[in-house]
């Protein structure tokens, strides 16, 4: 606790960083064995398509279910772990915005994307 700056572990310190520890394993971005944390993938290449889609489509929701489309790639990049978006990032939510278009499953207009329908 002392490299995040903490003197001692409190209760809700402890809770905060459990609850941290899950919503990574959860998102797909570490994985939990034997108590041993790691993270699965070290950039955004790392991760297959459908997963990336899944992610993209959550954070949206969570956002409220649109966002700009400029916002995008902060979105997924946040969702999953990343402290920074770059071109790369940015490139690959643009391909997945494009297929989530073409399957109805968001809609683009005048810059904005916005969620349509649970994935069947």
């Amino acid at each position: 606790m002392r490299e995040l700056g903490h003197a001692r572990t409190s209760p809700t310190l402890k809770a905060e960083l459990d609850s941290a520890i899950r919503r990574a394993v959860q998102r797909g971005i570490a994985t939990n064995t034997d108590g041993v944390l790691t993270l699965l993938v070290k950039d955004i290449d790392g991760y297959g398509r459908d997963h990336l889609k899944a992610q993209l489509l959550a954070a949206m929701r969570a956002a409220g279910g649109s966002c700009a489309k400029a916002d995008a790639p902060t979105l997924l990049a946040r969702a999953l772990g990343f402290a920074r978006t770059g071109a790369g990032i940015a490139a690959v939510v643009d391909s997945l915005l494009r297929s989530l278009v073409r399957t109805k499953q968001v809609e683009s207009r005048a810059g904005q994307i916005r969620v349509l329908r649970q994935k069947a």
